[in-house]
């Protein structure tokens, strides 16, 4: 059975900014791309969108889904400040 792909991203914080995805370092960071598949036995990192619109394992899906948790912490240290 092979093992589903896993996606990792950098997230930084700052008081002038709150919780962010931070592509920039990801890309310094994971050169090889941001998507781990776990084949049977090997492994290796895929690059998270594969050009004419089309993305890694709906990595662009994964992304939004985590903005959203992003945005409701940010929103909740507004609330609390």
């Amino acid at each position: 059975m092979s093992k589903m792909k896993e996606h990792y991203f950098i997230v930084k914080w700052s008081k002038a900014e709150g919780w962010e995805i931070d592509p920039a370092t990801e890309e310094v960071r994971f050169p090889d791309g941001t998507v781990w598949n776990g084949k049977e036995g090997v492994g290796e990192w895929e690059l998270p969108y594969l050009g004419e619109g089309r993305f890694n394992d709906n990595n662009d899906l994964v992304a939004e889904d985590l903005q959203v948790i992003l945005d409701y912490a940010n929103e909740r240290e507004e609330v609390n400040a």
